[in-house]
């Protein structure tokens, strides 16, 4: 399945705390190698110069890492890092290509890459 977009990274010093009931485990790693197949759906609306979000949601379509990080963890911490990915991507739109959709007669379909970076380990908070 060629679907979506593998993401490959290493992860170093992960803490997830699960609450009771949640299924998630609490997991506490040093390093951590993982790879993901993740797909998004987005829809984007511009209006007076600024994208807006009107829907974004990434699920996960295969999954490998070692067995302390499952698949229900997987999807706990994708959906932590939605908001910031949404944000990256719309900020990422130029207020021209919303220019050029708006001056459009009919519906448009624009596709493209983006690149997200995580801030250092040291600025996130446990």
């Amino acid at each position: 399945d060629d679907e979506g977009v593998v993401v490959e990274l290493v992860v170093e010093h992960l803490a997830i705390v699960g609450g009771k009931g949640s299924k998630v485990p609490t997991v506490r790693v040093k390093r951590i190698s993982i790879r993901a197949q993740i797909t998004l759906q987005a829809t984007f609306s511009f209006s007076d110069r600024v994208w807006t979000a009107e829907r974004f949601k990434a699920s996960i379509k295969r999954w490998a890492a070692p067995g302390v990080l499952s698949k229900t963890a997987a999807r706990a911490v994708l959906t932590l890092v939605l908001p910031t990915l949404r944000d990256l991507v719309r900020k990422a739109l130029p207020p021209e290509l919303g220019q050029f959709a708006l001056a459009l007669r009919g519906p448009c379909v624009v596709a493209g890459e983006f690149d997200a970076r995580s801030a250092p380990s040291a600025a996130v908070a446990a």
